[in-house]
């Protein structure tokens, strides 16, 4: 048992805040029942519950992975034939060490299979998942949009209203839903999450985050303590999604008549915020594994279980890699006295080139000629509809052919390109479209449902002048449409 305790203590760093009872865990009686066997010569029944089986679900909620998880076993092994071969007579030595070494060779053998099986089996669900993502984008871009048309259509009144409100904040909720399975497979895909960093303060983007919680859940108190500097060069959205999340996890999990307090400090050359609330803490076991994709904890719950909440456990994670990327870090404490304090440090950074502040613009404006591109007729119509609402002369392309037919056809000043068309690419299209006279001039705006660090650097190599994401974002589309209005009104002015 003690050797069992001290090989386990090794498997880091799920091991690291576990106690000397949490180690040996199912010990005992895993040994009782392999004894038995052994006795009985009979095997247990398969599909049963047994101390294995249990073992092996809370070494899974307690991070361990599945390499660690049979290095404790083949560990067991060796220290029960090393007391074996202690009981056995001298004659029986020499047998028993060959049957020990091809039995490490058989370990070694049976250990890299696993490695390269796990390996290719969470590459596998990692990339279903991220097609999943994208391909749950475009639906959800056509319901968003036609959600925002119908708020500008006309006035709704009484459960037509209710309706409407029901749509936008179904829509939002499962876009922040996608967008967190993409941002969880673009990580385990070792991607990472992109940071933009712009000049910005960030108290005003505390003050978002609040906002956006008070409006959520207006029966909690919500506090914004803020001192020192806190300006500096950030990705605002990335983190207004950091702070929401710890606080969305606050009000899950804290005490519900206690406030819940966001505290933001500026150092010399660090920014320190603070997520606190009151309730029952979380257990230090639970700490160890808090910030792991898709096992979620409870606050005074005995360990790391699944939880009936239904989301996808991944909104800690998701927060701990951008603090992450943006050069931080995020840790977090938990006691009765203090209760649940997470905690970002965020250096105030640098403002990354290239960048330029967009500007919302008026609804009504110039009239643009524009061409939608996207194989899913919904989202294209959609986004036309809401387009021409404002104003603008729009049409519509379902494949790389007719959209290229329309370039020559309309000579459009904007193009919205989705890049996930089936036959042609969006990639394949753009280049063509900018051999053609009629779009020499052209905005060219690749829309996709599927991001990537280095997918604006990619799309600027095949001819676009920017790129949007599904679904996209109007404030965004404006500014783009304000740009080459104010462009068009340049060129055309004498002189």
């Amino acid at each position: 048992m003690a050797e069992w305790e001290s090989f386990a203590r090794t498997l880091l760093p799920a091991a690291a805040t576990m106690s000397a009872l949490a180690l040996r865990d199912h010990a005992r009686p895993i040994l009782r029942a392999i004894a038995k066997e052994i006795d009985s010569g009979q095997p247990g029944m398969a599909g049963e519950e047994t101390a294995a089986t249990a073992h092996g679900a809370l070494w899974h909620l307690s991070g361990f992975n599945l390499l660690q998880l049979g290095a404790e076993y083949r560990a067991l092994r060796a220290c029960v034939i090393k007391l074996w071969r202690a009981h056995l007579s001298k004659e029986h030595h020499e047998a028993l060490d060959d049957l020990t070494r091809f039995n490490a060779s058989v370990d070694r053998a049976l250990a890299e299979s696993i490695a390269s099986f796990a390996d290719e089996l969470a590459r596998s669900r990692d990339t279903f998942l991220a097609i999943l993502g994208h391909d749950l984008r475009s639906p959800l871009s056509a319901v968003s949009l036609s959600g925002h048309y119908l708020s500008l259509a006309g006035k709704l009144e009484g459960r037509q209203q209710q309706a409407l409100s029901r749509i936008q904040r179904g829509a939002a909720k499962m876009d922040a839903m996608i967008r967190d399975l993409l941002e969880y497979t673009r990580t385990r895909l070792g991607r990472g999450i992109p940071v933009a960093r712009e000049p910005g303060d960030l108290g005003a983007i505390c003050e978002a985050a609040l906002d956006e919680m008070r409006a959520g859940h207006p029966e909690r108190e919500f506090r914004l303590e803020a001192s020192g500097d806190l300006r500096g060069a950030f990705d605002a959205a990335r983190l207004q999604q950091v702070f929401s999340n710890l606080l969305n996890n606050a009000v899950q999990h804290g005490a519900r008549r206690s406030p819940v307090t966001l505290a933001a400090h500026g150092g010399d050359d660090a920014i320190t915020v603070r997520v606190e609330n009151q309730g029952p803490p979380i257990p230090a076991d639970a700490l160890q594994v808090i910030f792991n994709p898709l096992v979620q904890v409870r606050a005074g719950a005995s360990g790391p279980h699944e939880s009936r909440s239904t989301s996808l456990g991944l909104g800690l994670f998701i927060a701990r890699n951008i603090v992450l990327a943006h050069g931080g870090a995020l840790e977090v404490v938990s006691s009765d006295a203090t209760g649940t304090v997470f905690t970002a440090r965020l250096p105030r950074g640098e403002p990354q080139g290239g960048a330029a502040p967009q500007q919302p613009v008026p609804r009504r404006s110039a009239p643009l000629r524009i061409l939608v591109v996207d194989d899913n007729r919904d989202t294209a119509d959609a986004l036309a509809w809401l387009l021409q609402s404002a104003g603008h002369d729009t049409r519509t392309a379902y494949d790389g052919p007719s959209a290229l037919r329309a370039v020559e056809r309309d000579a459009p000043d904007v193009i919205l390109q989705d890049l996930g068309l089936p036959h042609m690419s969006g990639y394949e299209i753009a280049r063509k479209m900018r051999a053609l006279s009629a779009a020499k001039d052209a905005l060219l705006v690749a829309v996709t449902g599927q991001p990537r660090p280095d997918g604006l650097r990619i799309a600027r190599e095949a001819g676009f002048d920017d790129l949007l994401l599904k679904p996209v974002a109007l404030p965004a589309l404006q500014a783009l449409l304000c740009y080459v209005r104010k462009r068009t009104e340049a060129a055309s002015t004498p002189g």
